[in-house]
């Protein structure tokens, strides 16, 4: 290998050197890369703009269609701003999360689309194709001021152009875009991008004024999702990694970020009341998915996911938009999984440290990638599920990076034509492997029913996943079949009732699969008229949850109902449950309310006189 070569391989001169040259770029750069930034964005819009059909689902409803803050237009902005969250959604401070939520802006976007169009799926999901096709062209020229092309340059050479296409095509971002909801994540990474640009202006000059966008674009950013933080880590570092400057300027670099993080915590501690409190409606498995592990079962299990994570930025199959309990299983420290996982995060650590002195760039693609994902990881604080594709979302441009250096610079310095080769298939490979999974996995999210029956091929072992395919078929299909259809009715409710038995199976005190279960036995009862099974089901809910307003609506349909099976049947049921509460301690308000229901169906009867007497 030449001396010529070997300075080619040195990534920090290379990459230090095209960093300060890009000063001479100044307003030229789009003009000079008007091609390739027009491929980037018709790319990354064309690949979702069959989203534009589709509906709302998931947390849109929280946080847009149900959300009565939103609903007021300009006029709910400054009630956004003021207050938690999912306030606007339940009408009151819910911390279901640790820490509970303010994430204010994104939100305010929502109120500002109202205003202006109206609640429309077309126009929000068009807001957001446009905008990840923005995020895309802000990636190219951040990665186009670190790394300068070079005239003769052919496009699948140039850094940024392979770096930021793989990111476009990256399957990992289906969900961001598709739900409406992910339009925090983009406008995150938006305002992080911004925050980096700006940060490389004052890196490159001695202009200070260029530290107050840094605050600016800093502060939107975590005003629109806490992950922002991890950009204190990443500003100096950019400085150390690709700036000849002096350390003094590579610290100031995150003050603006320092200051900006401040001013949002004071805001936030006014708003919430607390900081990272758990508050007493933190308690249920779906908002802590680590609730009844040992402390080594919680970071057996986190540290698996992360190799989960891992995997899926490579080879992102299979995917799934629900990582709740228990699609991840309970991991512990002798399982191969968590070891390798282990392992290689040790090895990215040793690595990132090593390159770290010698300033390469895949140390700071490593370095990204961790800071980034961090926040979101549960080793710090719990998030509310195992993992989620798009907590990746940031942490994906360390994955394009790496692969943009990697194909356009390392194989063709380190093995010319051969490499040039080589890069060329790779970039295919990726490319193309990426492109046809998203296009593959864009229609799962059309609607609620397309979602779930995607997610339950995959999360067959998630108490959510089973639950939310029963409530898709219920609200999909069941209330949309004809009354007449006695036939097509029965069939659906039995397949959603063996989702929800599912979703009980894996969590037996699962609050919202419990209620489904409620309404499904009240339907079966309707087609078939066996009120036997209907109040065995009823049985055994109650004796789970004992606070069901539907069941006790139930029961008093069939009180009315003056059938003397029925009553006969009542008469047991409503024995048995009494009986069942008379017996537990500080139940007997529960035992004196179903004795005193029986007593409605037969005012004689003496088992249930007695029962209802010793609970006075």
């Amino acid at each position: 290998m030449t001396t010529t070569t070997k300075n080619k391989l040195k990534s920090s001169n290379l990459w230090q050197s095209t960093l300060a040259s890009s000063t001479t770029e100044g307003t030229s750069f789009w003009k000079r890369h008007w091609l390739p930034a027009l491929i980037i964005f018709v790319f990354s819009c064309a690949l979702y703009i069959s989203t534009y059909s589709f509906d709302y689902v998931l947390d849109d409803k929280i946080v847009y269609t149900d959300n009565a803050y939103v609903k007021e237009g300009f006029a709910g902005i400054k009630k956004i701003l003021s207050t938690e969250s999912f306030e606007g959604y339940f009408g009151e401070q819910k911390n279901l999360v640790a820490g509970a939520r303010y994430r204010p802006l994104s939100i305010a976007s929502f109120a500002v689309e109202f205003a202006v169009f109206g609640q429309s799926e077309k126009t929000s999901h068009l807001i957001n194709v446009l905008l990840y096709g923005l995020n895309c062209l802000l990636l190219f020229r951040i990665i186009g001021m670190l790394y300068k092309q070079k005239a003769d340059q052919s496009l699948y050479l140039n850094i940024a152009f392979i770096a930021t296409m793989i990111f476009a095509a990256h399957p990992l971002h289906v969900e961001v875009v598709a739900n409406v909801k992910g339009r925090d994540e983009i406008l995150t990474l938006i305002a992080c991008l911004g925050t980096m640009y700006f940060a490389i202006k004052y890196l490159l000059s001695d202009k200070i004024l260029w530290l107050l966008p840094v605050f600016v674009t800093f502060f939107l950013g975590i005003m629109t999702k806490e992950n922002t933080v991890t950009f204190l880590a990443v500003l100096p570092l950019l400085g150390w990694y690709f700036a000849k400057t002096n350390v003094k300027k590579i610290l100031l670099v995150a003050v603006p970020g320092i200051l900006a993080t401040a001013l949002y915590m004071f805001i936030r501690i006014q708003v919430i009341g607390h900081f990272l409190e758990h508050s007493v409606d933190y308690v249920d498995l779906m908002n802590d998915p680590f609730k009844g592990m040992t402390l080594g079962e919680k970071y057996a299990t986190i540290t698996y996911t992360l190799g989960l994570y891992f995997k899926l930025c490579f080879f992102p199959h299979p995917l799934t938009h629900d990582y709740y309990p228990y699609h991840i299983p309970i991991m512990n420290w002798a399982k191969s999984g968590t070891l390798i996982s282990l392992f290689l995060y040790i090895g990215l650590s040793v690595l990132a440290i090593w390159g770290l002195f010698k300033k390469h760039i895949y140390s700071f693609c490593i370095v990204l990638y961790m800071a980034t994902l961090s926040i979101t990881s549960n080793l710090f604080f719990p998030v509310g599920t195992f993992m989620n594709e798009r907590f990746l979302y940031v942490s994906s441009v360390g994955l394009a990076l790496f692969l943009g250096w990697l194909l356009a610079h390392y194989l063709p310095s380190k093995f010319g034509q051969k490499g040039k080769l080589a890069s060329i298939v790779l970039f295919a490979v990726f490319f193309i492997g990426y492109t046809a999974k998203t296009i593959w996995r864009t229609p799962a999210w059309k609607n609620a029913y397309n979602l779930n029956a995607y997610a339950i091929k995959v999360s067959k072992n998630s108490a959510r996943a089973n639950a939310l395919m029963a409530t898709a078929i219920w609200e999909q299909q069941v209330l949309k079949t004809p009354k007449n259809e006695t036939a097509q009715r029965q069939k659906l409710v039995a397949e959603a009732t063996t989702y929800i038995d599912r979703a009980i199976d894996i969590h037996p005190l699962y609050s919202s699969a419990l209620n489904l279960k409620a309404g499904l036995l009240g339907e079966q009862y309707k087609l078939d008229r066996k009120v036997t099974p209907l109040l065995n089901g009823f049985d055994k809910l109650l004796k789970v949850k004992s606070n069901f307003q539907y069941i006790d609506e139930y029961l008093q349909y069939l009180n009315r109902k003056n059938d003397s099976e029925i009553n006969y049947a009542l008469i047991g049921f409503y024995y048995n449950i009494g009986t069942y509460f008379a017996d537990r301690t500080n139940a007997k308000s529960l035992a004196n309310k179903y004795f005193r229901m029986g007593l409605e169906v037969a005012p004689n009867n003496p088992q249930l006189n007695d029962g209802f007497r010793r609970t006075q």
